[in-house]
């Protein structure tokens, strides 16, 4: 799985954790999001430090400079391709036992089987 995936759905990731299932569905994902979270964390961190490494701090806020943001993109995209070997729950919409937003199931297709 690419990290770009697990990055890009953390929040809806958070969401789906608070909902009432299953409970063996429910140690599932709580076993999932902890062997996620800390290549979430390391990705935020490269980030900060590409952050740091390329841009420049006005007013307290650090945007990119200009001409950095071209290998900033490309540096970010690179992180992203990386693959996480992971084990992914085997979670359908029927072990849920709460309402979800559509959003949320939109979002962990790749997860969530219907």
């Amino acid at each position: 799985m690419k990290l770009g995936l697990l990055v890009s759905n953390m929040e809806s990731l958070n969401k789906l954790v608070n909902k009432k299932m299953i409970p063996n569905k429910a140690i599932e994902l709580v076993g999932f999001i902890k062997e996620v979270s800390p290549e979430v964390v390391a990705f935020d961190n490269f980030k900060s430090n590409l952050f740091q490494k390329y841009g420049e701090s006005k007013e307290n806020k650090t945007t990119i400079k200009k001409e950095n943001q071209q290998i900033f993109i490309k540096e970010i995209n690179e992180y992203l391709q990386k693959e996480v070997e992971i084990k992914i729950p085997d979670l359908s919409i029927t072990d849920i036992d709460d309402s979800i937003e559509p959003i949320i199931l939109m979002n962990l297709s790749w997860l969530v089987k219907s």
